[in-house]
Formats: structure tokens, C-alpha cells, sequence
């Protein structure tokens, strides 16, 4: 299994800078703990993990430390298994608080709301692989909320209006769109190898935008 190295040069350089962000944001009295333990994660993680699972990681256990349901962090846990990695200092404490509050009755939520998360995430996924290859956001919108409810019938409806609120604020507010676009600039040419340019442009092609009762209405 992959291992975070503690006593790289990388890692005390990570820890001294989100040490120090943290005694900013305290001494200015911004300091968020729940967005904190969330972007700790995300740059351990980012050492020794993929990318996308390191932002994967952050936005489950900032969901887990507003809303507490323990599920969010089997998701991780679950990641990591199937990455064969050991979770890094930051994630041990995140998974020793879901751990706490299950062992005290504390835990909120249930596996089918984290399970529909899920899916609408996958949704969200899709429009973010869909603005790369060229939609707007609007269109991307469309096309992941009819998606949505042909791949997951028997979840909960997404209105492309409340998809296109949803990827703006977690991914382009946050950056993690512009990181996830400057990653897979870096790979253009394995990208290339592997045909994905070509597969979304023709995913771009096939996938209907969605009808009038998925519609929502968009804000200007």
C-alpha cells in the first residue's frame, strides 16, 4: 500500500504552510475549522494521491464536519482501499472524529442520502469533463440533469438550474475546476494516447439536453 512519507521534506513544507494559514486566519478571526480540516486532507492527500481523489477527499469530509453523517468518510475509506493507500495524518483525525461520534451515538444522516449524493457528484463530474471538451455551462447542465435521471432512476431528481448553482459553487468559486483543467493539460499527450479528446467530443455529441420537466429555472 501507498504510504504518505512524514518525514519528507514535502510534507513538513505542506504543514508548515497550513500551520501558518491557520495562525493568520486565526489571529484575523476568519479561521474556519470544518473548511480547514478539509483543505489539510486535500494537500496531504495530493502528495501521494490522484488529484481527483484528493478533491473527492476534501469535499466528503467538509460535508462530514457540517453534517456529520459518518458515511462521507466510508466513501474515503472506501477510495482508499481501492487506491491501495494508507490515509495520511490529516484523514486518521477526520476518520478518529467519525469513529468517536458513531462509539457515542452522535452520527446524523443515512448511506441512502450520501448514496444520492453520490450520484448527483457523478453528475457534476460529468459536466466538468463536458466544459473541458467545449460545452458551456448551461449545456453541460442540461445534458448531466437528463443523464442524471436515465442512469439513476429511482434517485431524486436533478433541475439542471440546481446542477448549474452546484458545479459553480464547488467547483469554480472553489478553484477546483481550473485544477482539475490544469492537470489534464499537463497529460495532453497521455490523454491523447488513450483517445479521451475524442471519447467526450463524442459523448458531447450523443448526450440529449434535458427536457422541459429538468429544465429549473436559471438564474441570469
Amino acid at each position: 500500500m501507498k504510504q504518505l512519507d512524514t518525514q519528507s521534506r514535502e510534507f513538513l513544507d505542506c504543514r508548515e504552510v497550513l500551520d501558518r494559514l491557520e495562525r493568520i486566519a486565526r489571529e484575523t478571526d476568519t479561521f474556519d475549522a470544518d473548511l480547514h480540516a478539509a483543505e489539510c486532507v486535500n494537500e496531504e492527500m495530493k502528495l501521494f494521491a490522484p488529484l481527483e481523489f484528493s478533491l473527492f477527499c476534501q469535499s466528503k469530509v467538509y460535508l462530514w464536519r457540517k453534517e456529520k453523517n459518518p458515511y462521507y468518510i466510508d466513501l474515503i475509506m472506501m477510495g482508499c482501499k481501492q487506491f491501495d493507500l494508507i490515509p495520511p495524518p490529516a484523514l486518521m483525525a477526520v476518520i478518529a472524529e467519525a469513529a468517536a461520534a458513531r462509539f457515542d451515538s452522535d452520527p446524523s444522516g443515512t448511506a441512502a442520502k450520501v448514496i444520492n449524493d453520490n450520484f448527483r457528484g457523478q453528475a457534476l463530474t460529468l459536466m466538468l469533463n463536458l466544459i473541458y471538451a467545449g460545452d458551456s455551462l448551461p449545456v453541460a447542465a442540461s445534458k448531466a440533469a437528463q443523464w442524471h435521471r436515465s442512469t439513476f432512476p429511482d434517485a431524486k431528481r436533478q433541475k439542471a438550474s440546481h446542477l448549474e448553482r452546484l458545479y459553480s459553487d464547488q467547483y469554480r468559486k472553489t478553484g477546483a475546476e481550473q485544477a482539475y483543467f490544469d492537470n489534464w493539460d499537463s497529460q495532453r499527450e497521455r490523454r491523447e494516447s488513450k483517445g479521451l479528446p475524442e471519447y467526450w467530443q463524442k459523448v458531447r455529441e450523443v448526450l440529449p439536453l434535458a427536457d422541459d420537466e429538468l429544465t429549473g429555472n436559471r438564474r441570469q
